[in-house]
């Protein structure tokens, strides 16, 4: 990324922050929001770089943790169950699979436990195709986290994990009276 770009980008960011800290401190006090805006930046940034790793290899964020799930959990993986793992809508896993389809990465077949459902695995060419990448995302996580202690790991995951299920029961709350 050029200089200029990334001034350009830090600018829009603080034009962000700073129309979103006008709006949230008129409900919270300051030291909630201005924490919330910067969870929510370090989420964004976290899913940005690894969508800019996907891209390296002409998938999406969403495609490289479909691919993921079918790479190592270890049982019938459906549209369904991925669906449920990843909170994402089928629709969008399914076009995620159609696109594995047409490359010949996956194949489907009926399930062993339930005929309507289709367990989805990788093709040879799939696990070659897929084999390399995981490999370097594993070593980049690793050296990611090396210089973060296991406490602070699992203080940051405790972390989201709350805010994530606060978020949730808020939502829940506020669709519910509305």
């Amino acid at each position: 990324m050029t200089k200029q770009k990334k001034e350009g980008q830090e600018a829009h960011l603080a034009d962000l922050q700073n129309s979103l800290i006008a709006e949230y401190s008129k409900s919270l006090p300051e030291e909630y929001y201005t924490s919330m805006i910067l969870l929510s930046q370090s989420f964004l940034k976290s899913m940005a770089q690894y969508e800019r790793f996907a891209k390296q290899y002409d998938l999406t964020y969403n495609a490289l943790m479909v691919l993921m799930c079918i790479r190592y959990i270890d049982r019938e993986m459906s549209q369904s169950a991925i669906s449920k793992i990843l909170w994402l809508p089928k629709q969008t896993v399914g076009s995620v699979l159609n696109g594995f389809k047409k490359k010949g990465l996956i194949v489907e077949a009926p399930s062993s436990s339930d005929a309507r459902a289709k367990v989805i695995t990788l093709t040879e060419e799939g696990k070659q195709f897929s084999d390399p990448i995981f490999e370097r995302l594993q070593k980049i996580d690793s050296e990611a986290v090396q210089g973060i202690s296991s406490e602070g790991l699992e203080a940051a995951v405790q972390s989201m994990n709350d805010y994530a299920e606060a978020f949730e029961k808020a939502f829940l709350e506020t669709s519910a009276s509305e």
